[in-house]
C-alpha cells in the first residue's frame, strides 16, 4: 500500500468516525446529572465507530509498498503526516465526547463526591461514610444526586481518594475534570509512541489505542484507570533505562488502581534494576494522609467496605464467568469467586515459573502481560470497560484477534446501566453475555489451535548444498 492510499484511507476513515462520536454527542445532552442521556444509542454508535476503527487498524498493519513510496530508507519509521492524522483525530474524538453527560458510566459522579466531601475542614473520611448516610443529610442536595452504590462507602485505594480531593479543588465541574483525564490519556498515546519507536516499530499503530472507542468513552467516563494506565505504559517504557523513575511509574499505577501489582513480574523481566524503594514510595506516602482520619484506623473501613461490594449485587455481573453460571446452572448466583480467585493464583504461578531464565516467556514481558491480564479478564467475576483498558496499549506493539475484538464487545455491557432505567428480564441479560463472550471464546480457541498445529508440525531437515 501506497502512503498517499494510507493517508486517503486513515483519513476518510477519521472523518467518518468523527461523524458516529457527533452522533453519540447529539443522542446526550450536555452534563446533565442523568437526565436526557442515551446509553443505547451511545453503545450503538460507538459500535458504529468501532467497526471503522477496525478499518484503520487494518490499514496502519499493511506494509508500505516497495519502491519510491516507501516513507524513507527505514520501512518501520511512520511519515509525519501520518502520525499528526492519527494523533490530531484522537484529540477530535475526545473533545467531542468530553461534554456528553454520564450516559454509560457514574463514576465521575461517585468521584466527585468523594473530592467534594474531603473539601469541608475537618474533611469526612470518605472510607467510614457511605453517600446515604444521615451525616450527609444537611449538604446531600448538591453532589449526591445520580451517586452509584450509595450505600457503600469509599472502595478505592487511598492514592485514588487523595487523587479524587485535588482534582475537586481544581475543578468541582465534571467538564473540567474530565478534561485533567483527556490530559493524561493523550500522555499515554505520547508515551505509546515512544514505546514503539523503543521497539522498532512504526509509530504510527498507536492508532489501536488512540482511536479505540473504549479509549475515548473510559476518558469520557473519568475513570481513574486512565490516569494508571499512563503510568504504568510509562514505567514499561523506563524500564532498563531509567529503573528509578519506572519503579516510580509503576508504584503510582498500583497505588492508583491496585491491578497492576499483578504486572509486577514483567516488568521485572524489563528492569535492570529493581528499585524496590521508589516502587513502593507513592503508595506509602498516597496512604499517610488516610491511616489516621479523625482518629480512626482506615483500612479496617476499606476492608469493610470492599467485603460490602463482593458481597452484593455489583458482583458477578457480565463476565464470563457469569456465562459459566447461566450454561452449568448453578444456584443461580455467581460463580465462586474463591475458585476464580485459585485459578488466577495458577496462571501467576505458571508465569512467574515459566520466565525462568530458559524457559518460553524469559524476557519477553509482552507475553507475559498477555497471559496474566488474559487471564484476569477471563476468570474475574466481574469484567466492566474500565478492566479491559488495561490489556487496550499492549494491542498496538502485538495485536491479538480476539482481544482486540473484545475491546470493542465489551461496549456490550454497557447495557446493565440502560437496565436501571428498563427492567431486563434474565434471559436479555444471557443474550447480552453470549454476544459478548462468544466470539472471543472462537477466537482464542482458533488462535490455540493454530499454535498446537504448529507446534505438532514435524520440523523440516535442513537442505543440504553439494559444491
Amino acid at each position: 500500500m501506497t502512503r498517499r492510499t494510507r493517508i486517503l484511507l486513515l483519513g476518510i476513515l477519521a472523518a467518518l468516525s468523527e461523524a458516529a462520536w457527533l452522533e453519540v454527542w447529539h443522542h446526550n445532552s450536555a452534563l446533565a446529572p442523568l437526565g436526557g442521556t442515551s446509553p443505547m444509542a451511545t453503545v450503538g454508535w460507538a459500535l458504529a465507530a468501532g467497526l471503522l476503527y477496525l478499518t484503520a487498524f487494518w490499514v496502519v498493519w499493511q506494509p508500505y509498498a516497495p519502491g519510491a513510496n516507501a516513507p524513507t530508507a527505514n520501512p518501520n519509521r511512520s511519515p509525519a503526516a501520518e502520525l499528526w492524522l492519527i494523533v490530531v483525530s484522537a484529540v477530535l474524538f475526545r473533545l467531542t465526547t468530553l461534554p456528553i453527560g454520564p450516559a454509560l458510566s457514574t463514576g465521575l459522579l461517585r468521584a466527585r463526591w468523594e473530592g467534594w466531601i474531603q473539601s469541608f475542614y475537618p474533611p469526612f473520611n470518605p472510607y467510614e461514610f457511605a453517600p446515604v448516610n444521615s451525616i450527609f443529610r444537611p449538604i446531600q442536595s448538591r453532589f449526591y444526586a445520580g451517586v452509584p452504590h450509595p450505600v457503600i462507602a469509599a472502595l478505592h485505594p487511598p492514592l485514588t481518594e487523595w487523587l479524587y480531593r485535588w482534582i475537586f479543588a481544581l475543578s468541582p465541574h465534571l467538564l473540567g475534570e474530565k478534561l485533567f483525564y483527556a490530559a493524561f490519556d493523550l500522555l499515554t498515546i505520547w508515551t505509546l509512541m515512544a514505546l514503539l519507536r523503543q521497539r522498532g516499530q512504526p509509530a504510527a499503530r498507536v492508532l489501536v489505542y488512540a482511536w479505540a472507542p473504549l479509549s475515548v468513552l473510559e476518558t469520557t467516563a473519568g475513570h481513574a484507570g486512565v490516569i494508571a494506565v499512563f503510568f504504568l505504559v510509562l514505567a514499561f517504557y523506563l524500564a532498563g533505562r531509567q529503573d528509578r523513575i519506572s519503579g516510580l511509574a509503576l508504584g503510582l499505577a498500583i497505588g492508583l488502581e491496585g491491578l497492576p501489582l499483578l504486572l509486577l513480574p514483567a516488568w521485572m523481566a524489563k528492569a535492570r534494576k529493581r528499585r524496590w524503594i521508589w516502587l513502593a514510595l507513592p503508595i506509602v506516602l498516597g496512604s499517610l494522609p488516610y491511616l489516621i482520619i479523625q482518629k480512626r484506623f482506615f483500612l479496617l473501613f476499606w476492608l469493610r467496605n470492599l467485603r460490602a461490594y463482593a458481597a452484593g449485587v455489583y458482583a458477578g455481573r457480565a463476565s464470563s464467568m457469569t456465562l459459566l453460571t447461566h450454561a452449568l446452572r448453578f444456584t443461580g448466583r455467581a460463580f465462586p469467586p474463591a475458585l476464580a480467585m485459585l485459578a488466577m493464583a495458577a496462571v501467576l504461578t505458571g508465569v512467574a515459573l515459566q520466565s525462568r531464565p530458559g524457559r518460553p516467556l524469559a524476557g519477553d514481558y509482552l507475553r507475559q502481560i498477555y497471559w496474566i491480564l488474559g487471564a484476569l479478564l477471563l476468570l474475574a467475576p466481574r469484567v466492566t470497560p474500565a478492566h479491559v483498558l488495561w490489556i487496550l496499549p499492549w494491542l498496538a506493539l502485538e495485536p491479538v484477534l480476539a482481544w482486540v475484538y473484545f475491546t470493542l464487545g465489551v461496549l456490550l455491557t454497557y447495557h446493565l446501566l440502560a437496565g436501571t432505567y428498563l427492567p431486563l428480564s434474565a434471559s436479555y441479560n444471557r443474550l447480552w453475555l453470549f454476544c459478548e463472550y462468544a466470539p472471543l471464546y472462537v477466537l482464542l480457541a482458533i488462535m490455540g489451535m493454530r499454535k498446537w498445529r504448529k507446534r505438532s508440525q514435524p520440523l523440516k531437515p535442513a537442505a543440504v548444498h553439494h559444491d
